[in-house]
């Protein structure tokens, strides 16, 4: 089991509001350049950063994961 976490998806231009997504088993890892599926289009991860935990989140960290358009084919 890995690490309880807050993840925050940030996309360009404020067009979408940010998601929140609580990863309970711990068991969802990202990196740079990963291509995800999210609300029907493909993006790419542009950064990752990690917060440490305030009162606000309740003691759990979160990653805020920043988003680019992917291109496919």
């Amino acid at each position: 089991m890995g690490l309880l976490k807050n993840i925050v998806f940030q996309y360009p231009g404020g067009l979408w509001s940010d998601e929140l997504e609580m990863d309970v088993s711990g068991g969802l890892l990202f990196r740079k350049g990963d291509i995800l599926e999210r609300g029907g289009k493909h993006w790419q991860i542009d950064s990752i950063e990690w917060e440490l935990s305030d009162e606000e989140s309740k003691g759990i960290p979160t990653l805020r994961i920043s988003l680019v358009n992917a291109r496919v084919n």
